[in-house]
């Protein structure tokens, strides 16, 4: 087995060769005397948006099941998790990569901001060491969450332009014998008609 030293990220690192005859050489680059720049898992979402998002919380996750009540699809998420090949004590193992919970995550939060309510349909790809290295899903949003909320009650009995105000609350039977006998009072009526009218009153008690 030979070694030569190249230059690596953050250090150095060296480059193992095992030779198996004239024609066969493995080469594996291993790095050291410094940290290299982590490959961060990419979210990419390909369809329509919603203007008002959901919460990631409350996100619903179907790996295999379809929405159990109308829904609408709005797209296509998919998450890649890279992996990259190591060498411990001379066996090369491949790192990286996600967890199950990890994708499903990362997918959650970019299709809450699409204003979906959940994803369905969930398949993934992993890598040897088992880890997830793709997840593709479909985003959805259930029918009747499209729809516009109904008008709370003490909105319902609000006047509007379309809703004229209710008719004011009738006088009381005292308080229309005591207007009426101002009324008279006052001069504004005769004592035959106040007699009139405070019978007309008194005739619904």
């Amino acid at each position: 087995m030979g070694e030569r030293l190249r230059p690596g990220c953050g250090g150095t690192a060296r480059t193992l060769h095992w030779q198996w005859g004239p024609r066969i050489t493995l080469a594996v680059a291993v790095a050291g005397g410094g940290s290299c720049v982590e490959i961060q898992p990419d979210v990419q979402y390909s369809g329509g948006r919603l203007l008002q998002p959901t919460a990631p919380s409350s996100i619903v996750v179907l790996r295999t099941d379809r929405p159990n009540r109308p829904y609408a699809d709005l797209g296509t998420v998919s998450v890649t998790c890279p992996t990259v090949a190591g060498v411990s004590f001379g066996v090369i193992e491949q790192e990286g990569g996600c967890t199950y919970d990890e994708a499903v995550t990362r997918a959650s939060v970019k299709i809450a901001e699409m204003g979906a309510d959940g994803i369905y349909g969930v398949t993934t790809s992993a890598a040897a060491n088992g880890a997830i290295v793709s997840l593709v899903a479909t985003a959805f949003k259930y029918q009747d969450s499209l729809q516009q909320p109904a008008a709370r009650p003490s909105e319902a009995i609000r006047p509007g332009p379309d809703r004229p105000a209710a008719p004011p609350t009738a006088l009381s039977t005292e308080a229309r014998l005591q207007q009426l006998k101002e009324l008279r009072d006052k001069a504004l009526i005769t004592a035959e008609e106040y007699e009139k009218r405070k019978a007309e009153i008194l005739k619904h008690l």
